[in-house]
């Protein structure tokens, strides 16, 4: 995971794909808790489907950020909850104090999954201990409902993740008898969000991959993950004996009572990547498949390409577009205008690749390194947060045109304004699968 260290500072929110959302039994009674001291709480069962947004009446998206705050006190690592429509946090009096790892939302139930670093800083390293926080959130106060909180399996970093139906699967750092970390594949069951308990046995990994897809079965508990890895060990290493790399994917099948299901053999998604590259991934809910970013390569230009679930074979035409840096980031999607948006790491490149045949890619640059993007829907906007040790940012564009021709203008003052000191580590957004596209 070489291309993470050097830009691990963003998270992902939901990659998962479920084409179609089931009923499912009462909600669970929320109990308001402090949420550091709180521990597991009763429950009355799984949190019900139909239950995804309801609410008291206000803004109704969030954007969830794990960050670090310079100030009198020294360096402080937060986590604090911001209003889509603003930027502006929506309770300064509620941040809390917390070493966020890793955040996840499920677009599914409404939950948030707050990983949080026992170390010394938000990453934590092979040894550090991790607790997870199981939680909803207030729109309209960012006050969190906390349903319990527990010891996990040590998360190794913050783009590794997949939400699936009362599941989440995520690679991990697991200690050995004898002190050596090894790369897990570790699944939490997640069916009743005061009793999340760890699955074992975890499963070990030769290596952990470079990144995760997941799709959720239509009902019922589990679904695929899509593994994305480097083709080693040619690729690994300062001293690998070749410029050029293909990449691969292999399909796990998730299900109840029994342990992750390995497919046969690994399926190619890319022929060759500059060693020190890498492509993007993501999942469109609306087309069922995977979406791929390919930077330029051997003297074939980058493109954007989709991919079954099931196979990870192509579906549809590739869609090329100019981009010169290879280090591309994980994907955001807009379902409702159809568009995927690629940055590139180092150059700060954007683009914006309509799914639609025919269609025009918009070119833009960020102006700060391509670290992250994330669409949130309730304000239309694509987020690249990103943070080095000079500058930091939580830059924002509403996205504008047609599904053919999109359009993105950068939001300004005094319509956008997120706290002038939030150093952003790790962002997600609220992106509820029924969302209803205006």
């Amino acid at each position: 995971m070489s291309f993470l260290a050097a830009c691990s500072l963003i998270n992902s929110f939901d990659d998962v794909k479920d084409a179609v959302v089931d009923a499912g039994s009462a909600a669970d009674a929320p109990v308001v808790v402090p949420p550091i001291e709180a521990g597991p709480l009763p429950d009355s069962g799984p949190v019900s489907d139909a239950a995804v947004d309801a609410g008291p009446a206000g803004p109704t998206g969030a954007i969830v950020v794990g960050a670090n705050v310079v100030g009198d006190a020294g360096k402080e690592f937060v986590l604090t909850v911001l209003n889509p429509a603003t930027g502006a946090e929506l309770a300064p009096s509620k941040r809390e104090k917390m070493k966020v790892a890793a955040i996840q939302y499920d677009g599914l139930r409404d939950l948030w999954y707050i990983f949080e670093s026992l170390g010394t800083d938000f990453q934590p390293s092979p040894v550090d201990p991790v607790t997870l926080h199981v939680r909803e959130l207030n729109n309209v106060t960012g006050e969190w409902t906390e349903r319990q909180k527990l010891a996990v399996p040590t998360v190794s970093g913050s783009d590794v993740f997949a939400v699936l139906r009362n599941r989440i699967a995520y690679f991990a750092y697991v200690t050995t008898d004898a002190g050596i970390p090894e790369g897990k594949l570790v699944l939490l069951d997640t069916t009743t969000p005061s009793a999340v308990t760890v699955l074992t046995p975890n499963t070990d990994l030769d290596a952990i991959p470079e990144g995760i897809i997941g799709t959720r079965v239509l009902s019922g508990t589990g679904g695929t993950l899509t593994l994305i890895r480097k083709d080693s060990p040619n690729c690994s290493g300062t001293s690998a004996p070749t410029d050029f790399c293909p990449w691969k994917a292999q399909t796990v099948t998730i299900v109840p009572g029994a342990s992750p299901q390995f497919g046969a053999g690994t399926q190619p998604i890319v022929a060759n990547v500059v060693r020190i590259g890498s492509p993007a991934w993501g999942s469109y809910l609306g087309g069922n498949v995977n979406i791929f970013g390919v930077p330029a390569a051997a003297g074939q230009s980058a493109y954007l390409e989709s991919r079954l679930t099931s196979t990870n074979l192509t579906s549809g035409t590739a869609t090329p577009f100019a981009l010169t840096g290879s280090v591309l980031r994980p994907l955001a999607i807009s379902e409702c205008a159809q568009t995927a948006f690629v940055a590139e790491l180092t150059s700060g490149e954007l683009r914006a690749v309509p799914l639609a045949a025919g269609s025009t890619v918009l070119e833009k640059n960020l102006g700060h390194p391509g670290q992250r993007l994330f669409f949130e829907p309730f304000s239309n906007s694509l987020l690249a947060p990103f943070k080095t040790a000079n500058s930091f940012e939580i830059s924002a564009y509403t996205l504008g045109g047609t599904k053919t021709v999109p359009t993105l203008t950068k939001r300004q003052a005094p319509g956008w304004n997120p706290p002038a000191d939030l150093q952003p580590n790790v962002v997600a957004v609220k992106a509820p699968v029924t969302f209803a596209c205006p």
